[in-house]
């Protein structure tokens, strides 16, 4: 299983670990099931066959596939344009 470092502010943190201890699990359970539940919550949002593109007519398709290439484009052009670094 894979790590990450989150850094909570100790108002969380002291909630967490009180819920934690309160229902018999520990405080990365409590952080796996939260994430978990948004995670599903998220993918709820979106109607079954959403992005399969079935229902939208070829030339949609064509129409939405060059704006996506135009925005790309752009977007890697603005990239390029940067003086200095984000960070």
């Amino acid at each position: 299983m894979a790590s990450t470092s989150v850094h909570l502010p100790n108002e969380l943190l002291e909630r967490l670990d009180r819920l934690a201890r309160e229902s018999g699990r520990s405080r990365n359970r409590l952080i796996i099931e939260a994430c978990e539940a948004f995670v599903a919550r998220a993918r709820d949002n979106w109607p079954e066959g959403f992005f399969s593109g079935g229902e939208l007519d070829p030339a949609d398709v064509r129409a939405l596939q060059g704006s996506l290439a135009e925005w790309l484009k752009g977007l890697e052009s603005s990239r390029r344009n940067r003086s200095r670094e984000p960070f």
